[in-house]
């Protein structure tokens, strides 16, 4: 869960990426060829890139 950002339009980058507004935080679909730990890396790389953020 970010402590300080919000990502309410990441939903724009079309990476499966989304927003849970009532309680902030990101999260993909639930992996079918994926890991959990892919799909998680995969939001990390997501927010890198599309947002500039580390």
């Amino acid at each position: 869960m970010p402590c300080k950002k919000q990502f309410t339009l990441i939903w724009r980058s079309a990476t499966e990426v989304h927003w849970n507004y009532m309680e902030s935080y990101l999260y993909s679909p639930k992996p079918i060829e994926w890991s959990y730990f892919n799909c998680y890396k995969h939001i990390e790389t997501v927010i890198a890139d599309e947002l500039t953020v580390s």
